[in-house]
């Protein structure tokens, strides 16, 4: 139960955080650019919360998982290898695509 609820927080602070950084005028579309490239701009710190809280939530969604079918060996391996991508992704949100290959004036990364 405690999980469950851990794990909502979490979604709806990866959302906020989203839509905090959508509505910015950080020069990036949110219909064109990949989500990442918001951690190559001065608004990575919003990105990072994102990805953080993501694998927050689901870190606890594994612990509940892991929780409510407990006893039962297959499900609960699978439940500890949701835990341990979602760790990754939290943990990868320090290296963000194309950080330190390219400036915001390439053609690649220039908002349109």
């Amino acid at each position: 139960m405690i999980a469950g609820f851990v794990s909502l927080i979490a979604v709806t602070v990866t959302r906020a955080s989203l839509v905090w950084l959508h509505v910015q005028r950080t020069g990036l579309s949110a219909a064109r650019n990949p989500v990442s490239e918001y951690g190559i701009t001065p608004f990575r710190s919003g990105y990072r919360i994102a990805t953080i809280a993501f694998g927050i939530a689901g870190i606890a969604l594994a612990i509940g998982i892991d929780r409510a079918i407990s006893g039962h060996g297959r499900v609960g391996v699978v439940a500890l290898l949701i835990s341990a991508l979602r760790a990754e992704r939290s943990a990868s949100s320090r290296w963000t695509l194309g950080q330190g290959c390219c400036s915001r004036t390439d053609p690649v990364t220039k908002p349109r």
